[in-house]
């Protein structure tokens, strides 16, 4: 693709943009002081609610993973805190 094209191209796409934000300034202008939005429906909220789920329990399994990583080398989660912040700074505390 020539740079002249590329250019053509990426000028399109933000006077898209542009239009768009336009278009949605306008339309907050015409509605204030009221704020007005669409609601989710009820599926997207489900989808929603099924992914915020699923990334606790994988934040949950880390967690979990990690304590009992913590318990096999026989620390408790302050210790490794510190032991994890002189690492970052390279400062041992005595």
């Amino acid at each position: 693709m020539s740079p002249f094209l590329f250019r053509c191209k990426f000028m399109l796409v933000i006077l898209l943009i542009y239009c768009y934000l336009i278009k949605e300034i306008n339309k907050a202008k015409e509605n204030f002081p009221n704020m007005i939005f669409t609601y989710p429906g009820l599926e997207e909220i489900k989808t929603l609610r099924r992914e915020l789920a699923k990334a606790n329990e994988e934040q949950n399994q880390k967690l979990r993973k990690l304590q009992s990583v913590l318990e096999n080398l026989g620390l408790d989660f302050d210790e490794a805190i510190e032991g994890i912040q002189q690492l970052k700074t390279g400062v041992k505390k005595k």
